[in-house]
């Protein structure tokens, strides 16, 4: 009897284990989740930050062009958005609408929506990240923009 209780404990635990596993956020998803607390927080791109989560060579690709190169291009650019944006909105819509993991790559179909000077703005982006020592080497997304007045539900655009 205490043979089973201990594969039956052993067994609980293994599966309480691997569901906490399973609700872990992905790399990128971290990376988005921090991202959109930082934009808000003044000095809150920097190098140092973007380190937890890129990889020192890696690539921003949007649309098939390379804005930034390695992490100082990488902060930067997310920089100017940030100073940009002082009294806009702007967020990754975590959790993404889509996004699975296949070993080092991730892949993403999620919203990012916008207020600026009250106008609300939305695009779909899909594409995937890869990943290095579990950092990001390289984000490589196709956006588009999508009118808000006439967005599904299932985008959560800002109206």
């Amino acid at each position: 009897m205490r043979k089973i209780l201990s594969r039956v404990f052993l067994l609980s635990a293994l599966l309480t284990t691997l569901s906490a596993l399973a609700d872990q956020p992905d790399r990128l998803t971290q990376m988005f989740v921090w991202w959109n607390r930082a934009l808000k927080t003044p000095g809150g791109f920097t190098v140092e930050s973007f380190g937890q989560y890129w990889d020192k060579d890696a690539a921003l690709v949007i649309n098939g062009t390379v804005l930034a190169q390695g992490i100082e291009a990488i902060t930067q650019s997310f920089k100017s958005i940030q100073e940009r944006s002082v009294n806009d909105e702007i967020e990754i819509v975590v959790p993404f609408m889509q996004q699975f993991q296949a070993g080092d790559k991730i892949f993403t179909y999620h919203t990012i929506r916008s207020r600026r000077d009250g106008k609300a703005a939305c695009m779909l982006a899909s594409g995937y990240a890869e990943l290095k020592n579990d950092k990001i080497l390289v984000v490589n997304l196709v956006r588009a923009d999508i009118d808000p007045a006439t967005a599904p539900a299932q985008f959560n655009c800002w109206k």
